[in-house]
Protein backbone atom coordinates (compact mmCIF):
# COMPACT_ATOMS: atom_id res chain seq x y z
CA UNK A 1 0.00 0.00 0.00
CA UNK A 2 1.55 3.44 -1.29
CA UNK A 3 2.28 5.38 1.97
CA UNK A 4 -0.30 8.60 2.14
CA UNK A 5 1.36 11.13 4.28
CA UNK A 6 4.42 12.52 4.60
CA UNK A 7 6.63 12.04 7.80
CA UNK A 8 7.39 15.72 8.97
CA UNK A 9 9.64 17.30 11.97
CA UNK A 10 7.80 18.43 15.28
CA UNK A 11 10.17 19.61 18.41
CA UNK A 12 8.77 20.07 22.02
CA UNK A 13 10.18 22.67 24.19
CA UNK A 14 9.59 24.02 27.62
CA UNK A 15 12.43 26.78 27.34
CA UNK A 16 10.06 29.28 27.14
CA UNK A 17 12.56 32.51 27.19
CA UNK A 18 13.97 31.12 23.97
CA UNK A 19 10.73 32.25 22.25
CA UNK A 20 9.62 35.94 21.51
CA UNK A 21 6.63 37.45 19.95
CA UNK A 22 6.37 39.30 16.58
CA UNK A 23 5.65 43.35 16.83
CA UNK A 24 2.59 42.38 14.38
CA UNK A 25 1.28 39.62 16.76
CA UNK A 26 -2.39 40.73 18.16
CA UNK A 27 -2.47 41.44 22.03
CA UNK A 28 -2.78 38.33 23.83
CA UNK A 29 -6.35 38.25 25.21
CA UNK A 30 -5.81 36.82 28.95
CA UNK A 31 -9.58 35.60 28.99
CA UNK A 32 -8.71 32.87 25.64
CA UNK A 33 -5.40 32.03 26.93
CA UNK A 34 -7.44 31.28 30.52
CA UNK A 35 -9.90 28.90 28.47
CA UNK A 36 -6.68 27.02 26.61
CA UNK A 37 -5.91 26.25 29.89
CA UNK A 38 -8.87 24.58 30.76
CA UNK A 39 -8.74 22.58 27.43
CA UNK A 40 -5.37 21.92 28.03
CA UNK A 41 -6.08 20.37 31.20
CA UNK A 42 -8.76 18.27 30.05
CA UNK A 43 -7.67 17.14 26.34
CA UNK A 44 -3.79 17.67 26.43
CA UNK A 45 -1.91 19.68 24.28
CA UNK A 46 -2.89 18.55 20.90
CA UNK A 47 -1.84 21.29 18.00
CA UNK A 48 1.55 22.59 16.79
CA UNK A 49 2.56 26.10 17.12
CA UNK A 50 4.46 27.70 14.27
CA UNK A 51 7.58 28.95 15.04
CA UNK A 52 10.18 31.16 12.96
CA UNK A 53 13.92 30.43 12.66
CA UNK A 54 15.53 33.76 11.66
CA UNK A 55 18.40 36.33 12.14
CA UNK A 56 16.75 38.67 9.45
CA UNK A 57 14.94 41.34 12.21
CA UNK A 58 17.88 42.49 14.71
CA UNK A 59 20.98 40.03 13.38
CA UNK A 60 20.43 37.57 15.91
CA UNK A 61 19.22 34.06 15.62
CA UNK A 62 16.14 33.98 17.27
CA UNK A 63 12.84 31.93 17.56
CA UNK A 64 9.29 33.95 17.10
CA UNK A 65 6.45 32.43 17.56
CA UNK A 66 4.26 33.06 14.12
CA UNK A 67 0.62 30.89 15.08
CA UNK A 68 -0.29 30.25 18.15
CA UNK A 69 0.90 32.73 20.82
CA UNK A 70 -2.11 31.94 23.15
CA UNK A 71 -1.49 28.25 23.14
CA UNK A 72 2.04 29.15 24.21
CA UNK A 73 1.18 31.04 27.08
CA UNK A 74 -1.19 28.41 28.29
CA UNK A 75 1.37 25.76 27.68
CA UNK A 76 3.75 28.25 29.72
CA UNK A 77 1.01 29.32 32.76
CA UNK A 78 0.74 25.29 33.12
CA UNK A 79 4.34 24.66 32.82
CA UNK A 80 3.93 21.91 30.53
CA UNK A 81 6.00 21.26 27.23
CA UNK A 82 4.53 22.63 23.71
CA UNK A 83 4.51 21.10 20.27
CA UNK A 84 6.05 23.21 17.27
CA UNK A 85 7.37 23.18 13.62
CA UNK A 86 10.22 25.64 12.73
CA UNK A 87 10.33 27.44 9.40
CA UNK A 88 13.61 29.01 8.85
CA UNK A 89 13.88 32.20 7.01
CA UNK A 90 17.11 34.21 5.66
CA UNK A 91 15.58 37.29 4.90
CA UNK A 92 13.38 39.91 5.63
CA UNK A 93 11.89 40.12 2.25
CA UNK A 94 11.43 36.34 2.88
CA UNK A 95 9.60 36.62 6.29
CA UNK A 96 7.79 39.19 4.40
CA UNK A 97 6.41 36.51 1.72
CA UNK A 98 6.10 34.39 4.23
Amino acid sequence: MKNLFQETKLFLSQAYDLFKFFDFNRVPDQNHVNTLVESIKRWGFVSCITVIKTDAIDGTMSYYILDGQHRYLAAKKLNIPFRFDVVEIGTRRELADY
